[in-house]
């Protein structure tokens, strides 16, 4: 019984986190995610891999774009099998049939946005923000909530 209890609680926890998640990415642009990643990333030297904060923030608000593009993508060619009459049994040879395409397409992505970056002159240097996201008295009072709901949750549930 006490092992029924404690899977209910784990998989409590992670439908919250995926409702959490949700709410963050609908809520959240991806340019101001990047921008808070930049700015938290500040203070810590990750120069000396030889990479800046702000090719770190562009990397990941590039990949907040493009997974739902991939999805859709991913959808798109799955579609297109089904048509060609590959069928709802997706054995090995239906899963490679899949596989081959969606990475082919991937890769003509990529090199396009890539082709896209160098036109516009992208170096990854340093950048200036149209908006500096300064902390206000309710960013505070929001942290300090969920502060208290995180430890609430860790400790009570």
């Amino acid at each position: 019984m006490e092992g029924l209890l404690s899977g209910f609680l784990v998989i409590g926890r992670f439908i919250l986190l995926l409702l959490f998640a949700s709410l963050f990415s609908a809520t959240t642009s991806p340019a101001m995610l990047a921008q808070a990643i930049e700015a938290i990333l500040k203070p810590i030297p990750v120069h000396r891999l030889g990479v800046t904060t702000s090719e770190i923030a562009t990397m990941m608000a590039l990949s907040m774009n493009l997974f739902p593009l991939l999805l859709h993508y991913m959808e798109e060619v799955r579609d297109a099998q089904l048509s060609r009459g590959l069928g709802n049994k997706f054995m090995i040879s239906g899963i490679f049939s899949l596989i081959i395409p969606f990475f082919s397409g991937s890769m003509r992505l990529a090199d396009d946005i890539s082709v896209a970056m160098e036109s516009r002159c992208y170096h990854g240097g340093l950048r200036t923000q149209l908006y500096e996201m300064k902390y206000k008295n309710t960013d505070y009072g929001l942290t300090a909530l969920t502060a208290i709901i995180l430890l609430m949750s860790v400790f009570y549930l």
